[in-house]
């Protein structure tokens, strides 16, 4: 079943890849603008958060060291993004994340 899924994953992958796969050409002097909306300049700086949540349960498991008999873990966890733009196509950042 497992391998299933994982064929039907890689093929969707495959096929999202081919249909939203877009042409750069990066040796050449042409400017070619990564999205319509947006201008990257220098001086521009970006924000952003992202946020997610997990849960994990394992049941008669063992590992090398110990022996899981129920475990169950719930998480969460919260990144915020910063940076500035030091040349059209070069930027530094920072990334805080709690967990």
């Amino acid at each position: 079943m497992i391998s299933i899924c994982k064929r039907y994953f890689l093929l969707v992958l495959t096929i999202g890849l081919l249909i939203f796969s877009k042409t750069v050409y990066a040796q050449t002097n042409n400017s070619v603008e990564i999205s319509p909306f947006t201008k990257l300049q220098k001086g521009l700086a970006f924000v952003g958060l992202t946020g997610g949540a997990n849960t994990r349960s394992s049941q008669n498991e063992n590992f090398l060291i110990t022996n899981v008999i129920d475990k169950q873990k719930d998480g969460f966890n919260i990144q915020a993004n910063g940076g500035y733009f030091l040349s059209k196509s070069f930027a530094i950042g920072t990334a805080l994340r709690y967990d």
